[in-house]
């Protein structure tokens, strides 16, 4: 989904703000891309050794920054919990006339109960979730959500084409429905 989703949405020889705890799959979509990386770092959080989260207003200095980029990828929950402000950094997004893609592979739970609101809820235009990290679903499952218009559909579906296998798994995908 990472793959697919950062590769419909920057053309080759652009540029994509990402932020820097990115898991690999991100940078192996720059790689196969043909994309130019652009980071902007989440705070450190000493008392607990990690990485938090991403900060809107360093979004909105990266954009300011480097007007010309058009995407912008975070993760968000972090593998350690840590949620970013995603409303606040798809709006600076937005009004900049960038894409907000989110890796909510930890984030799966959200939306549901008492857990915070989906990236998706909070204006992100594409989430992608590991439903096998955080629910009850076998390995290697996940959910590619689209919101909105400002992702080209067409193109996100040709691109999941080129990554995903064309002999799908019933296994898998009944393990996501159950």
């Amino acid at each position: 989904g990472i793959l697919a989703a950062i590769t419909a949405c920057v053309p080759r020889g652009k540029k994509l703000r990402m932020g820097r705890n990115a898991h690999k799959s991100a940078l192996n979509a720059v790689t196969l891309g043909g994309i130019i990386p652009q980071y902007v770092y989440p705070e450190f959080l000493p008392q607990a050794g990690i990485s938090g989260a991403i900060s809107p207003v360093d979004v909105r200095i990266a954009l300011d920054a480097a007007p010309d980029i058009r995407c912008v990828f975070l993760t968000s929950p972090t593998y350690e919990g840590v949620i970013s402000d995603i409303a606040a950094i798809a709006d600076i997004c937005h009004a900049r006339g960038a894409i907000l893609i989110v890796d909510e592979a930890h984030g799966a739970p959200l939306g549901f109960g008492a857990f915070p609101k989906s990236a998706i809820r909070c204006g992100a235009d594409i989430s992608i979730q590991s439903v096998h990290k955080t629910l009850g679903s076998l390995t290697q499952t996940a959910l590619l959500h689209i919101s909105g218009p400002r992702a080209d559909r067409e193109r996100l579906r040709k691109m999941l084409t080129v990554y995903q296998t064309s002999s799908p798994s019933y296994v898998l995908m009944a393990s996501i429905d159950e």
